[in-house]
């Protein structure tokens, strides 16, 4: 008889079997693009909140205004608040401390860097200044994505930005 399966293999090979590894592999820290000029144009991409924006935009268009549409619309934009404020977290978790006073960095503004960079932990907890600006910035940039995301997004004005603002100064003082 002939042999069959495994056994031409062991004839083939002289009964020599080679093993392979089954380790799995060692994986690197994924490196996080530290922002030259701006955190929000540079980090930040606005296809990464579409959804949440179409969302967000579904529910203003409702004509209904309930409690539970205002709510909806409240989550949102808490989300949408919290992984920005995730992202730069990221950012000043796996960054090497003091990266911000290289001068290839020099162009970022003192906001973003006092934001970003662990070398500012001081400065964060001790001022308060720069968190009103800093949210000011970050509701801006949530109005803009939002209106260039949805073509036939409705116009938000200084009301809006201002209740997006308290919201993103609130989470700015939760995460610190």
């Amino acid at each position: 008889t002939q042999p069959q399966n495994v056994s031409v293999l062991n004839s083939q090979n002289a009964g020599r079997a080679y093993l392979l590894p089954s380790c799995p592999p060692v994986l690197e820290k994924r490196t996080i693009r530290l922002p030259k000029t701006d955190f929000f144009a540079q980090c930040l991409y606005r296809k990464n909140y579409q959804d949440s924006f179409i969302q967000l935009h579904k529910f203003m268009q409702l004509d209904l205004n309930n409690i539970d549409i205002r709510n909806a619309i409240k989550n949102i934009i808490q989300f949408v608040i919290d992984q920005i404020l995730l992202q730069a977290l990221k950012t000043r978790e796996y960054a090497v401390e003091g990266w911000s006073n290289q001068d290839y960095y020099a162009s970022l503004p003192k906001i973003q860097r006092i934001w970003l960079d662990k070398v500012h932990q001081k400065e964060r907890e001790e001022n308060s200044d720069w968190r009103d600006e800093l949210s000011r910035e970050v509701a801006r940039w949530i109005l803009r994505s939002y209106e260039k995301v949805i073509s036939d997004a409705y116009t938000l004005g200084t009301g809006e930005l201002l209740d997006v603002k308290q919201r993103v100064e609130n989470s700015l003082q939760k995460a610190k």
